[in-house]
């Protein structure tokens, strides 16, 4: 269906941030290769910083070219990251901040963002360790239960593992998985676990209204197609990627 790619999706976002002001744009990480390709990561990483995302769960691919390639691309383009379990070896502290709060329509919203160790299998990073995300979570739950209206997870794991984290946690009412990256969607009326799929095919855009202390949901997994026409920051850098590769865009 030609559906998917950066310069449609910056072009998307941009439209939904025009028609939605309190928008919050989330990600549960794998944006870059599964495979060390600098040029077109590097480019991958400044794109996903220029669509200004409120909060990514960083997932194992993130850490395919290694620590030294994320600080330095960290150094020029700061990413959101959150994590509860990814541990630094060295400073033997969090890699990342576990939580991001921000008070939207008048909730206060506290995301938090956990990665599935198991996620892990082909990708290894010396410099860090994996905490048992389940554990990570609980403790945050329990911090942040007094001052949260709404919790939302970012859970980097397959989407059969969220489903059942989600059964251990009913105090979260919205996780977004990913790692697995298929289109998925499981609505238990009180709690929902969403992926949007793989390759940007898909952005999802979630509504969520509360009534009587109870919050509802409604989920679009929108198609990145060509009728948003294209992000021209985007198309001029991915121009001038295929140039230094000698090579024009297909």
């Amino acid at each position: 269906n030609n559906l998917g790619g950066m310069l449609q999706l910056g072009a998307a976002v941009d439209s939904l941030r025009k028609r939605y002001p309190g928008l919050l744009l989330l990600d549960s990480g794998d944006f870059l290769n599964t495979y060390i390709l600098t040029e077109a990561d590097r480019l991958m990483w400044e794109m996903i910083y220029y669509l200004r995302y409120d909060a990514i769960a960083p997932g194992d691919q993130e850490f395919v070219e290694g620590m030294g390639f994320i600080k330095q691309q960290e150094a020029k383009f700061p990413l959101p990251f959150l994590s509860a379990n990814i541990f630094d070896k060295q400073r033997n502290h969090l890699l990342y901040p576990p939580v991001y709060s921000v008070k939207k329509a008048g909730l206060q919203i506290v995301v938090l963002g956990a990665t599935e160790p198991t996620s892990f299998e082909y990708i290894e990073e010396p410099a860090i360790r994996l905490l048992p995300a389940e554990n990570q979570i609980r403790a945050l739950v329990e911090q942040w239960r007094d001052k949260a209206d709404l919790f939302i997870l970012l859970y980097h794991a397959d989407f059969r593992l969220a489903e059942v984290l989600s059964n251990e946690f009913p105090q979260i009412p919205v996780i977004i998985a990913g790692h697995s990256q298929e289109k998925a969607e499981i609505d238990k009326k009180n709690q929902i676990i969403l992926q949007p799929g793989v390759d940007g095919e898909y952005l999802g855009l979630l509504e969520i209204t509360r009534k009587e202390g109870k919050f509802r949901f409604k989920n679009k997994f929108i198609p990145i197609g060509p009728d948003f026409g294209v992000n021209r920051l985007f198309e001029s850098k991915v121009k001038a990627y295929y140039k230094m590769m000698n090579r024009e865009p297909e």
